[in-house]
């Protein structure tokens, strides 16, 4: 009995579970400051490929495990954030949710190259949110990559007091 616990036990320590977007439904949404709704509002499934092409693919957000990166090339707007009111765009990725084992993001790390145009980058536990100045942004990426912290199920949970339990039980034996 007690080398199948230490089995099941180690079995169950040594599993590897990692969280992530893939197979997931996310929701990208853009708009500009001048108006009070976003504009654009959409949702995609998290998979192989550009999940959001807009404008003609001008303009392209691609979800993947690790992050996202959104592209911009110059046939968007004549590669300039649209507006004209000198204003700022503004892009929100939410719906994040963990697909095979909960999650929250508790850290971004990014880097574009819209040089002063960017104006700053924001998150919470299943979104991010930045805004872009209007100006030029002939060929313009940014990359954005999500640090989660693994929420514990409770099923894990249970099966941790479990065998605390029997750990336990088995030094007072």
């Amino acid at each position: 009995m007690k080398k199948i616990f230490a089995v099941l036990v180690f079995a169950l320590g040594s599993t590897s579970v990692f969280a992530t977007p893939i197979g997931d439904t996310v929701r990208w949404q853009t708009g500009h400051t001048a108006s009070s709704a976003l504009d654009t509002d959409s949702t995609a499934i998290v998979g192989a490929g550009i999940e959001f092409p807009l404008f003609g693919g001008a303009l392209t957000l691609d979800v993947d495990a690790l992050g996202f990166t959104m592209s911009v090339n110059g046939a968007f707007g004549g590669g300039w954030v649209p507006g004209g009111d000198g204003g700022s765009a503004l892009f929100r990725l939410s719906d994040i949710d963990w697909v095979d084992t909960p999650g929250r993001i508790i850290d971004i790390v990014y880097r574009h190259s819209f040089g002063s145009l960017f104006q700053g980058i924001s998150f919470t536990d299943n979104s991010i949110s930045w805004r872009i100045a209007e100006g030029p942004l002939d060929n313009n990426r940014l990359r954005v990559n999500w640090e989660v912290a693994h929420v514990p199920e409770p099923s894990t949970l249970a099966l941790l007091g479990l065998g605390l339990l029997a750990f336990a039980l088995r030094k007072r034996a």
